[in-house]
């Protein structure tokens, strides 16, 4: 390799370096702010997120020529039927009644699209794409400020085996390719706890 090709090489690994360096600090103050932002609340109390609870699966690789996405999935049990704890988070508007971090949100006419708006600044624009069985539905971002890609999340509340209380699922799988998909995780794990702890709160654990 020539002595110029090998310099314009390190050129551009520096910068690759430095903007992977910046997204990482994006990641950790957005990070930092949603918990500043909960605690905040009156009454709200973070819950530590166990190892495992959500977790990358992959990410740059791919696996017989399909990309492995990170993908974060948390849960908690309510002590409530799952119509009940339905009637509260399974419309696609109305976020801001159980997340407290998002403090409105706007319907598009057709009712396909709702633009979230994030105490602190920032919107979030997400599209619902299905509505399945019983008490579930998943949704796509299409504009952010999160660093992501190809957002694909599903909300879901399930009735518990023992006939006692519900279990509330949120998923999510993205591509990350600015920064190491750990942060990304960390990132969304974050903004899902929020919503599942205040979910506790207002059921009476």
């Amino acid at each position: 390799m020539a002595r110029g090709s090998r310099q314009g090489e390190h050129v551009f690994n520096a910068f690759g370096d430095l903007a992977i360096e910046l997204a990482e600090e994006r990641i950790r103050i957005l990070i930092k702010g949603i918990r500043s932002i909960a605690c905040d609340i009156p009454g709200h109390v973070l819950t530590r997120i166990p190892p495992g609870a959500g977790h990358a699966t992959g990410g740059r690789h791919t696996r017989g020529g399909k990309t492995i996405m990170p993908k974060v999935t948390l849960s908690t049990e309510l002590p409530a039927s799952a119509g009940s704890v339905w009637n509260l988070i399974g419309g696609f508007n109305v976020l801001p009644d159980w997340h407290p971090v998002i403090s409105r949100s706007e319907r598009s006419d057709d009712g396909s699209k709702r633009t979230l708006h994030v105490l602190g600044g920032g919107s979030i624009v997400e599209q619902l794409e299905t509505t399945g069985e019983g008490h579930t539905y998943r949704y796509s971002i299409l504009k952010n400020p999160l660093l992501m890609r190809n957002y694909q999340g599903a909300i879901a509340v399930k009735p518990n085996a023992d006939g006692n209380g519900c279990t509330v699922e949120w998923s999510g799988d993205f591509q990350a390719p600015d920064v190491p998909d750990n942060a990304a995780v960390r990132l969304i794990q974050g903004i899902y706890q929020v919503g599942l702890d205040n979910l506790n709160r207002i059921f009476g654990i």
